[in-house]
């Protein structure tokens, strides 16, 4: 965003905006850095997070949205007016973001009831329960979810559960394995850069990103 990287710092309990040039100004930080806790904010340094994981940004760079994953809750940052809220509550371990402009929704991947949720966004609406969201077809039975990536029509998945990746499509549910099982692996003897990606072997997969055209 406007030449911004956002990074989530589990351990500190507090998501930075860093500029990317040098030039650009000082890093702004949300949260209190070592200060675990439960809090919306309207002001950077009123809220209080627990070990943030995921992040995703809308097309026009305005929400951040945070996988707060100690407090179960997913928290929308207003980047112009300073402000944080939450959106989703009564989640079970949030990890993973994706955000898909087409539609404006957000999707959130629940590490421990290994599924993945839709969360249809309308910028200042109420807080929503975890429970009144629907589950994707086809994302759900999922041994981890833990990172998310989604294209016009289609959403990846990273199962850290299963050490692989699958490709869920969205108007359907069908879902296809798209790489990793073949083992936990490591270092050099990992296999990701295998031919097939089938025969590729992760070790615990926590992120992924999609190109904009989504090839």
């Amino acid at each position: 965003r406007n030449g911004m990287a956002f990074l989530a710092d589990a351990c500190r309990h507090i998501v930075v905006q860093v500029p990317l040039d040098v030039q650009g100004g000082e890093a702004v930080v949300w949260g209190s850095s070592g200060a675990s806790g439960d809090m919306d904010g309207p002001s950077l340094s009123a809220a209080r997070l627990s070990s943030p994981r995921g992040l995703a940004l809308d097309e026009v760079g305005q929400v951040l949205f945070v996988a707060d994953g100690g407090n179960g809750r997913v928290r929308s940052l207003d980047l112009a007016e300073g402000v944080a809220s939450t959106a989703v509550f009564g989640l079970q371990a949030p990890r993973g973001l994706a955000w898909r402009p087409a539609s404006h929704e957000l999707f959130i991947a629940e590490l421990d009831l290994g599924r993945v949720l839709r969360l249809q966004w309308v910028a200042g609406s109420a807080a929503l329960s975890a429970s009144s969201l629907s589950v994707v077809p086809g994302a759900s039975g999922l041994a981890a979810p833990a990172a998310l990536a989604v294209s016009s029509m289609e959403l990846f998945v990273a199962d850290v559960g299963a050490q692989l990746v699958v490709r869920v499509a969205l108007a359907t549910g069908n879902v296809t394995f798209f790489g990793g099982g073949g083992g936990a692996a490591s270092g050099a003897a990992s296999g990701v850069d295998a031919v097939d990606r089938a025969e590729a072997a992760f070790d615990m997969p926590m992120g992924l990103a999609v190109d904009m055209s989504g090839d």
